[in-house]
């Protein structure tokens, strides 16, 4: 049966774009390979120098809209580029390096209901260097009021993350612009002090893990903008009372010290980890200190 799209709401595709021509393909055939067909995609080219947007103008579908940076902003301005051209009643995200199951889409939409600001699922992160994959949690997702566990070990993977048009709008509307690698940690965090979230058990996305991934590049930046996001977030009372709001600041410290690690600043790291309590991953940078630092970034989970 020809699927009625006027009685469903509509999905606005956000893919942000630099130099993406490498992967780009398989992400944009898991798009249009979705049973969920009302949906529009906004491509936001940040300026990039490869043939990404000759890729994408290859394409003849209606559903496309795409549009061109003159300058190369930091990701989260990017996705705000995008957001002021979307749409969609529901919006969600994929990079041109990630790629989705055919029903992630219609699975998500059916989970918008009262109070309901997001929903996300499982995925899988495939390792493009080994050719391996791997299901990022055995765990039962969590639904609900999922703002302290979020707080205690962040869980979202934004490859699967779909929200509300009503939950953006409620927290401001876009991304912090003074983030480029903690933008939708701190969207998630702020919609969940406000909204319900649904957690879906099946994985309907995949993280390609690789060399020029951006967290991985950029983890003593990550680690500053966590401690820039620690002191602007203390106004919201919901979220810097929760007991597990010092996770935040802990997780920080350890990125810190792993990011000096990486640039070979052992004796740094070493001042920075005498500070901190003895626990499993305190240890583990202990014991990073007398390996070679090409090893390093096995340490970080």
């Amino acid at each position: 049966m020809q699927e009625r799209s006027s009685m469903r709401p509509k999905v606005s595709v956000i893919m942000n774009c630099f130099n993406g021509q490498k992967y780009m393909k398989e992400a944009i055939q898991s798009l249009l390979a979705q049973s969920y067909q009302n949906w529009e995609l906004i491509f936001w080219d940040n300026n990039s120098n490869d043939k990404s947007v000759e890729i994408i103008e290859e394409i003849n579908d209606c559903r496309f809209k795409i549009f061109k940076s003159q300058n190369h902003t930091n990701l989260c301005i990017a996705r705000n580029s995008a957001l002021k051209r979307s749409s969609g009643n529901l919006i969600t995200f994929l990079d041109v390096d990630d790629f989705w199951h055919p029903d992630k889409l219609s699975n998500q939409v059916q989970n918008f209901g009262p109070n309901v600001g997001a929903s996300y699922s499982n995925y899988w992160i495939y390792n493009e260097n080994k050719k391996s994959k791997l299901l990022f949690t055995e765990n039962n997702l969590p639904s609900g009021d999922i703002l302290d566990l979020l707080l205690k070990n962040y869980f979202i993977g934004l490859v699967t993350l779909m929200i509300s048009r009503e939950a953006l709008d409620a927290v401001g509307g876009k991304f912090d612009e003074d983030f480029h690698i903690i933008g939708d940690f701190d969207l998630v965090i702020k919609i969940s002090e406000k909204f319900d979230i649904v957690g879906i058990q099946d994985a309907f996305g995949t993280f390609r893990s690789h060399d020029q991934n951006e967290t991985k590049n950029k983890i003593k930046l990550q680690a500053e903008e966590l401690f820039v996001w620690i002191n602007k977030i203390k106004d919201h009372h919901k979220i810097s009372s929760s007991p597990n709001f010092k996770n935040v600041e802990d997780f920080a410290n350890y990125l810190n010290i792993l990011g000096s690690l990486l640039q070979g600043n052992k004796k740094q790291s070493f001042d920075l980890l005498i500070k901190e309590p003895i626990n499993i991953k305190t240890l583990k940078l202990l014991g990073a200190l007398f390996v070679p630092t090409k090893w390093l970034l096995k340490f970080r989970t």
